[in-house]
This record gives C-alpha cells, sequence and structure tokens, in this order.
C-alpha cells in the first residue's frame, strides 16, 4: 500500500515447517522411532522508504517489528511431548532491502534480502534465553493487483475506472522519483 510517492507499507506472512529428519533418522537407525512436529509462523508490518524509483526499477529498504509464532512437538509410540524451548510468541525486528523489476504494468519479479532478529525467541526450563537470527533471501515473481477509483483514460484510452501503485507515463516526468 503506498503511503506516499517514495513510501510504502507492506504486511508480510511467512510459514516455515521445521524439520526434525535428523533426529528421527538417528533414532530409527538406533532401532527407535520418533515423530517431530514443528512450524513457525512469521507477522511482520514493514515501513518501506523507496532509494530509487527509476521505472522499471524499485530498490527499497524495510524496517518495522515483527512477530514470530511457533509450534513444535515430538511422538514417540502414542505419547506426545511439547517442546520447551521454543517460544511459542516472540516479538522482534525485521530489515532488509528489496530491488524490484517491473515487466508489465501488473507483473513484477523481486529479490529480496533481510535479517530477522528475535530477542528472546529460544527460552530454556532454566531462564536462560538466546537471540533467535535469521536471514532470509527470496526471489520471486508477483502479480501488482489494481485498486478502485481513479480514472486512468490517458493510459488506456478507454473510461475504465482503475488505479495501481505505479505512476502513469505522462506523469512520469512530474514526478521527481520516477525517470524514464
Amino acid at each position: 500500500m503506498a503511503i506516499g510517492s517514495r513510501w510504502t507499507l507492506a504486511l508480510v506472512f511467512g510459514y516455515a515447517p521445521l524439520s526434525g529428519g535428523d533426529c528421527e533418522d538417528y533414532l530409527a537407525s538406533k532401532g527407535g522411532t520418533i515423530a517431530v512436529s514443528a512450524y513457525a509462523l512469521l507477522l511482520s508490518v514493514l515501513l518501506r522508504p523507496h532509494i530509487l524509483l527509476k521505472r522499471p526499477d524499485i530498490l527499497r529498504i524495510e524496517v518495522g517489528p515483527a512477530l514470530l509464532l511457533a509450534n513444535d512437538s515430538e511422538t514417540h509410540r502414542t505419547r506426545t511431548y511439547q517442546y520447551d524451548f521454543l517460544t511459542e510468541s516472540a516479538f522482534g525486528f525485521r530489515g532488509g532491502i528489496e530491488y524490484t523489476r517491473l515487466l508489465t504494468e501488473f507483473l513484477v519479479i523481486s529479490m529480496n534480502a533481510g535479517i530477522l532478529v528475535f530477542p528472546s525467541g529460544v527460552e530454556y526450563v532454566a531462564g536462560e534465553s538466546q537471540t533467535l537470527v535469521s536471514i532470509p533471501v527470496t526471489l520471486g515473481v508477483r502479480f501488482l493487483l489494481m485498486m478502485g477509483g481513479g480514472s486512468d483514460e490517458a493510459r488506456t484510452g478507454e473510461g475504465r475506472q482503475v488505479r495501481s501503485f505505479l505512476p502513469r507515463p505522462d506523469a512520469v516526468s512530474a514526478n521527481p522519483g520516477w525517470s524514464e
């Protein structure tokens, strides 16, 4: 969501299954059985000031708070045990940089590199806690959705009412942040 000519507000959601495969394999090699189930959910609200707005390239940094929600357990035979070291919820910080290349008005490729820091992401029974750090790097394709409002006759030649976060080509020269 654009909140100015050079700022974007983003809501980021992520899900990651966590593997216990090494532990399961080790116990299987010793004749035991165990099943590990774990996942992490991430929710971030990011403020993204744009560093470069030179069509078709966008470069922006991103900063904001993050919430980590996790669940983890192991099952041995018929008993399930909850792990106690991965915090069920933790607040932290996300920072990073994102490069976006506009392929069309509605299709972009992007690369994002960042860091997630959760100061008390791991807590042990003895009261000791450790910082949980993640360095995600993402390459992807995104589709831009249009929002209602505003006339776009100059670009489409039609009377449709559409608007995107991208400026119209005829407005590019009037906006000092964009150049052709």
